[in-house]
C-alpha cells in the first residue's frame, strides 16, 4: 500500500502532479526510491527573488515588461514552447554535466506549473496564504525526472498549464495585491508572484538553448 503523499516531507510542498503519482500504488515504489545515478548536479540554492528588481543577465528577460493581464495566454504559450522542445531529438541527454537535460527541465517546468497553480489558488482565496518550502532538486530526484517518457511529460505539462491558466484568468482588480508568504520569509503579491513565475520557464528555455526563447524576451508570445 502506497503511503499518503501528505506524509512525505523530503521536498516540502508537493506539486499536484507529484502528489497524484505518489498516491498511485503502481508508481509508488518508483517515486519513493530517490537513488538516481544521474542526479549529481549541484543543488540550486540561490534566492531568485532579485529577478523582481532587475533583468536577468543570463536569459535577458525583464519581468517589469510583463503585461500581467496577458498571463493566461503567456502560460499557454510557455506550455506549447516546452511541449515543442520535448519533440526534439535526444531530449534525455545532458549536454553538460552541470545542467539538466531538456527532459529533466521539462519535468521541472511541469511541476512548477502545477505548484504555482496550487499556490495561486490559495492566494486568490486568502490574502496572506502561507506556503511550505519546495526543494526542486529533491523533487527531481524523487520524481526520477531523467527516466520519464517525453510524451507523458508533454501531456502532464499541458494539463498543469491549463490549471494555472484558469487561475490567472480569475485575477483582476485588487486581487493582484493579495499576498503569499513563503516559509523563508519572502512575501509576494499575486502581481510579483506572476513575474517571478514567468521568469522560471523562460529562463529554462535559455538553459536548453531553445529558439523559442527570443519570442518571450521580446514579449511576442503572450499574444499568440
Amino acid at each position: 500500500m502506497c503511503p499518503d503523499s501528505s506524509l512525505i516531507e523530503p521536498q516540502g510542498e508537493l506539486p499536484l502532479v507529484v502528489k497524484s503519482r505518489l498516491d498511485n500504488d503502481e508508481s509508488c515504489e518508483r517515486w519513493l526510491n530517490v537513488a538516481s545515478p544521474l542526479m549529481t548536479i549541484i543543488p540550486d540554492e540561490k534566492d531568485w527573488t532579485w529577478i523582481l528588481e532587475r533583468p536577468c543577465p543570463e536569459c535577458h528577460f525583464d519581468v517589469a515588461t510583463l503585461d500581467l493581464t496577458l498571463m493566461p495566454s503567456l502560460v499557454l504559450s510557455l506550455s506549447h514552447a516546452w511541449q515543442q522542445a520535448l519533440t526534439q531529438p535526444d531530449v534525455e541527454r545532458r549536454l553538460t554535466p552541470k545542467k539538466w537535460s531538456t527532459l529533466e527541465y521539462a519535468c521541472h517546468v511541469r511541476d512548477v506549473f502545477s505548484l504555482f497553480a496550487s499556490r495561486l489558488h490559495a492566494m486568490i482565496e486568502e490574502d496572506g496564504a502561507k506556503f511550505l518550502n519546495w526543494d526542486q532538486d529533491a523533487a527531481a530526484t524523487a520524481g526520477r525526472y531523467d527516466e520519464q517518457l517525453p510524451s507523458a511529460v508533454s501531456g502532464e505539462l499541458g494539463q498543469a498549464a491549463a490549471l494555472l491558466e484558469e487561475q490567472f484568468a480569475l485575477v483582476e482588480g485588487d486581487l493582484w495585491n493579495h499576498r503569499g508568504l513563503r516559509s523563508n520569509g519572502s512575501v509576494f503579491t499575486i502581481a510579483t508572484f506572476a513575474q517571478y513565475f514567468a521568469h522560471d520557464p523562460i529562463h529554462h528555455l535559455y538553459d536548453i538553448g531553445s529558439p523559442e526563447l527570443a519570442r518571450f524576451i521580446t514579449n511576442d508570445a503572450a499574444d499568440k
